[in-house]
């Protein structure tokens, strides 16, 4: 049995040990964080916000009364204010948004994966190899159907 294997979100102890877990890993690649004990006013909601150097963030969320306890949603995103030249990579994660590149999003399947994601994830915001200088794609104009060709 591993160290995180069982927890659950539904469980606050639990919760407050995978928040603590994530804490770790902000520490330990110097990512700036908050610690949200009551996410968004929801007693059974913790999170904890990350943001790296260069904007990079997201915000992980442990929700006790989430219908899918096993499975994890990563928002990352660009943060107001950042020069638009600066891009997520597109190796970073999961699903990157193709048109600007400045948001993403990662889907994780229980806890300890997220954890190591999460670790090779933060360990990039540090060397700053998560993002780039770059130009998003141009605009590209699209022909909307009619619901039924003639």
């Amino acid at each position: 049995m591993t160290l995180y294997e069982g927890l659950k979100r539904s469980r606050k102890k639990d919760r407050e040990i995978m928040m603590r877990a994530l804490e770790r890993l902000c520490k330990r690649f110097n990512i700036a964080y908050n610690i949200h004990s009551k996410w968004l006013g929801q007693p059974r909601v913790c999170a904890i916000e990350l943001e790296g150097p260069t904007g990079l963030t997201t915000v992980v969320d442990f929700d006790g009364e989430d219908g899918l306890q096993e499975y994890f949603l990563v928002s990352w995103h660009m943060a107001v204010g950042t020069p638009k030249e600066i891009i997520i990579k597109g190796d970073f994660a999961g699903d990157i948004n193709a048109y600007h590149r400045r948001k993403a999003t990662d889907v994780f399947r229980g806890f300890e994966v997220l954890l190591r994601h999460m670790s090779v994830r933060l360990q990039r915001i540090a060397e700053g190899s998560a993002t780039e200088i770059g130009q998003p794609k141009q605009a590209v104009s699209t022909r909307i159907l009619p619901s039924t060709e003639q």
